[in-house]
């Protein structure tokens, strides 16, 4: 934190956004279960912001979950035995997993979700609600004004598909 900091103080650089691309924590493990390591997340995320004068908002941080930001414990793998073998006639076909997604409903889907309940749980306690618009799917479509232009960030989830181990 000492550099960012100092290249504020120094020349003035302030990011206006913060974005991260997923795998903030390492998947839920015995020693360290998942939500501890997104609580020191979230506190690294907040020691980010609170570098610069004025802080960066937390509506100016835009996450989307990797893969191992997963709980895989609660991967149940005949949900995912199509992602092996998408022709596998006792799984789902690419058409019904899409087709699934897009609807957002059904025990299907929640079952998929059940894998991120944790980094569901993180954005709402950290205070990035912004990032919880559509909460059954983990996706969001946010407008931001950045020196004087409109910019859209969209974060897509794919971590409801993982499966196996952590590569």
């Amino acid at each position: 934190m000492a550099d960012l900091r100092e290249i504020h103080g120094r020349y003035g650089l302030r990011p206006e956004l913060i974005l991260f691309t997923g795998d903030a924590v390492f998947g839920h493990r015995e020693d360290q279960p998942i939500s501890a390591q997104f609580e020191q997340f979230r506190t690294f995320l907040d020691s980010i912001r609170a570098c610069y004068d004025p802080p960066i908002p937390a509506d100016h941080v835009f996450i989307v979950p990797g893969n191992h930001d997963v709980h895989r414990g609660r991967v149940d793998p005949g949900q995912t035995r199509w992602l092996d073998d998408p022709s596998d006639e006792h799984g789902h076909s690419p058409a019904e997993i899409v087709s699934s997604m897009v609807q957002a409903r059904g025990v299907q889907w929640s079952r998929y979700m059940e894998r991120l309940v944790d980094y569901r749980a993180f954005l709402g306690l950290a205070g990035y609600d912004h990032l919880l618009e559509d909460s059954d799917r983990l996706l969001f479509c946010q407008q931001r004004k950045i020196g004087g232009a409109r910019v859209a960030i969209c974060g897509l989830n794919t971590a409801w598909a993982t499966a196996g181990s952590p590569r």
